[in-house]
């Protein structure tokens, strides 16, 4: 009896283990199958990326669902008809390309989300290769000696007529939006991005031969020349975001005006004060720059990101205004990483590595301090993504934000612990220079949700082969409940601290990216430098002859519109 009753207690131990086993297993299996079935599409190649309307489409990648359901592919925005498709699965879309649409990036759509995207071009609007210049003595590009490359590849444009110095011409490739690419009009310059001064874009340039960076913004569609006897032909050129891509689907216009006043002026004839005065910087993020109204005229539009004004004859007991009123438009950026292909090293011999590694009045990098903290914080990370976001991470832990510091040092800000976005902004970019990460400070403005605007600074790192990432640690330090709000609402579940790494919003608004150095006009003129403009210049006023004293007041932006 003791002896079945101890079979039978055996019996039944057996038989609950496998009811739970069998439970924990079914639970395990449903979790499995709810997190598969709900994830959004993924996908991992097209095919073709270049064809035309009536061909056939294959996208593969995974968790499409075994039938279409409501889902749905989109071609530069278009959503094609049912009929167009031809075949879905989990893992396999078939569908005609439809007559209507136009070169632009690719996705697919079901309930679980949105993938991400890829580049098709209609093949139909690839601008066609001219035997010569359509006018005597306008530029034309005969060959490329890259048909495709990523962002900082070096481009070689074979031609004629580009000028024996490069001057005010410039190399044009394709500009990307949010979500679709512009089709290739080549009358209409808002599709374009030029290669970039300020980032050594241009690396030499003849009559017969341009060498040019592949532009931080630019995207795959037409490369063409643009100098003062007119536009050229245009050759296809497929930028490949291997290491990742970067959009700008948000937008918004803004109508500003800024001034400088001059008064209290005590000064004999023979003098003159020149005034460099910032401006919206263009970059891929701030197109469309208009110059609505200026008083007075500028000396010169464009020196180093500058227009330089010059009063001259100035009495004494008046007073002087100089005033800028502008329009443009300002996009947000998104940052889409793929990690599997990240670079882990840096084209050194490239100007921009040089520049943006090197310390200057701003940027200590090259302090001892900073050396040896820097080496700590990236420790074993061989990625410089990596060692970038652990650096910006190490400032937003440390540091406090405080309104009016009282005084802008980057090294006793680190035993401090506190600072404004200037103290952020020049702490994330010492400590990654100091790592070998082109790093360079952003000086401008950010609007708030009432339209008012305060000065403000954030940082841009360069990573290979995707280009500038934005990065504003203060903004991504608000998770430690900071006394101001963000300037915009940031999606579902994205934390400040994870968007501000990559990503930016359009309330900023940039008029400088890193220093900007000035020379003064005359060997014996008196110098100004004002810490207290947002614009990163190490020259502002230049006082010549018998100007004796003033007093100048540069005033903050006002919002006159968004739009």
């Amino acid at each position: 009896m003791k002896v079945k009753d101890k079979f039978s207690k055996k019996t039944v131990g057996r038989q609950e283990f496998i009811l739970v086993g069998a439970f924990l297993l079914l639970i395990s299996i449903l979790l499995l199958s709810s997190r598969v079935t709900g994830r959004p599409p993924l996908i991992e190649a097209i095919t073709p990326k270049i064809g035309v309307p009536g061909e056939v489409m294959v996208i593969k990648g995974k968790y499409f669902g075994e039938s279409r359901n409501g889902g749905e592919v989109r071609i530069a925005s278009y959503s094609p008809v049912s009929s167009s498709y031809l075949e879905w699965t989990d893992s396999t879309i078939s569908l005609r390309i439809p007559e209507e649409v136009n070169s632009g990036l690719v996705m697919v759509v079901t309930r679980n989300g949105k993938s991400r995207r890829f580049l098709f071009t209609n093949r139909k609007q690839i601008p066609r290769l001219l035997s010569g210049p359509r006018k005597a003595g306008e530029p034309y590009i005969r060959a490329l000696s890259l048909a495709r490359g990523e962002i900082g590849n070096l481009q070689i444009v074979e031609g004629m007529n580009f000028g024996l110095n490069r001057g005010d011409s410039r190399v044009f490739f394709t500009w990307i939006s949010g979500d679709e690419l512009s089709a290739y009009r080549q009358e209409e310059l808002a599709t374009l991005v030029p290669a970039w001064d300020y980032d050594q874009d241009y690396e030499d340039w003849s009559d017969h031969e341009i060498t040019v960076r592949v532009p931080d913004g630019a995207s795959s569609g037409q490369l063409l020349v643009i100098t003062d006897k007119g536009k050229s032909n245009a050759l296809y050129f497929e930028v490949e975001g291997e290491s990742g891509t970067k959009l700008f689907p948000g937008k918004r216009t803004y109508h500003l005006k800024y001034s400088v006043e001059i008064d209290n002026i005590v000064s004999e004839a023979e003098n003159g004060l020149y005034l460099w005065l910032p401006q919206v910087i263009e970059s891929p993020e701030q197109r469309e720059i208009q110059l609505v109204a200026q008083e007075p005229e500028a000396l010169f539009d464009q020196v180093n990101t500058t227009r330089l004004f010059l009063l001259s004859e100035l009495e004494s007991g008046r007073s002087y205004r100089v005033v800028q009123d502008i329009m443009f438009d300002r996009y947000s950026v998104v940052t889409k990483i793929n990690t599997d292909n990240l670079s882990r090293s840096y084209d050194m011999s490239r100007r921009l590595y040089k520049k943006y590694t090197a310390p200057d009045m701003l940027v200590p990098s090259a302090n001892e301090r900073i050396i040896k903290l820097s080496r700590a914080i990236i420790g074993k990370i061989r990625t410089p993504y990596y060692q970038a976001r652990a650096i910006y991470r190490w400032v937003l832990s440390r540091l406090s934000f405080i309104e009016n510091p009282e005084e802008r040092d980057v090294i006793k800000a680190i035993d401090s612990k506190e600072g404004d976005s200037y103290i952020y902004s020049m702490l994330f970019c010492a400590l990654s220079r100091s790592a070998g990460i082109p790093t360079r400070p952003v000086a401008g403005y950010i609007v708030a949700r009432n339209r008012k605007s305060s000065k403000h600074y954030w940082a841009e790192c360069y990573i290979e082969n995707i280009g500038w990432l934005p990065v504003d640690p203060l903004l991504g330090d608000q998770s430690k409940d900071q006394n101001f709000e963000l300037p915009v609402d940031l999606a579902e579940r994205v934390s400040p601290r994870e968007y501000y790494f990559g990503n930016l919003d359009f309330a900023h608004i940039a008029f400088a990216k890193g220093l900007v150095n000035l020379k003064q006009m005359k060997v014996d003129g008196r110098a100004v430098y004002r810490p207290d403009v947002a614009s990163l210049q190490n020259l502002h006023e230049e006082a010549t002859g018998n100007l004796h004293s003033y007093s100048s007041n540069w005033s903050d932006i006002y919002i006159q519109g968004i739009y």
